[in-house]
């Protein structure tokens, strides 16, 4: 009897922008990341569950910052996105690397 294997690469969606070639983590850090682990999320009004965030960034930024998450979460890591009301974007991004 032979037990098969599946491997899945999990890569960033998009492509490296001027930030995430300069810094991927960029997205992480203040003032784009505003709720994590435990937080109650000022966006969705909910508690981000482990090992997720809530950043928002400019909307010229979204493909990069959408990247930048991936690096960290892998791909298919954004499950929430929303456009505020100042011209921003607030993404939910949920760690996919179990």
């Amino acid at each position: 009897m032979t037990d098969q294997i599946t491997i899945i690469v999990s890569e960033p969606n998009g492509e490296p922008g001027r930030k995430s070639d300069e810094d991927p983590c960029w997205v992480f850090d203040e003032p784009h990341r505003v709720a994590r682990y435990q937080e109650t999320c000022p966006v969705w009004g909910d508690v981000v569950p482990y090992k997720s965030v809530t950043v928002i960034v400019d909307a010229a930024d979204e493909g990069d910052a959408e990247y930048s998450l991936g690096y960290v979460h892998g791909g298919d890591c954004v499950s929430r996105r929303k456009e505020m009301p100042d011209g921003r974007v607030a993404l939910r991004s949920d760690y996919q690397c179990w």
